[in-house]
């Protein structure tokens, strides 16, 4: 995931940008600019959900496209930590934030299609 990688050229491919930054520098975040990792194959692209029994918030990271897109435009609880939108020539590829424990949900059905999470 995003949070430990390192080596070679892979920190080079990407800026770490907070909301306020990217708006700055590319626009206002829309769907169009959130968008899978063309180098991440489906097998790496993850949702990574932290829930401790200390802490209120969960932290959240993923490169999922359905899930970033549903918590950075479709979600007021998600906050992005300290450069926490992965960014790459200007699209939106991961995002690193945490949500209230309160909003994380599980099923026993399981949801018909990933692809919409609204």
């Amino acid at each position: 995931m995003f949070l430990g990688k390192s080596g070679g050229d892979f920190l080079t491919k990407y800026e770490y940008l907070d909301r306020e930054s990217y708006i700055k520098e590319y626009g206002e975040i829309t769907r169009k600019c959130i968008q899978n990792d063309p180098d991440l194959t489906p097998m790496e692209r993850e949702l990574s959900i932290v829930i401790t029994d200390t802490e209120e918030m969960a932290m959240v990271a993923s490169s999922q496209k359905p899930v970033m897109k549903y918590l950075l435009l479709d979600n007021e609880n998600f906050e992005i930590i300290d450069k926490g939108l992965v960014v790459k020539n200007g699209r939106i590829v991961g995002i690193n934030g945490e949500i209230s424990k309160n909003c994380i949900r599980f099923s026993k059905k399981p949801r018909k299609r990933f692809g919409r999470l609204a």
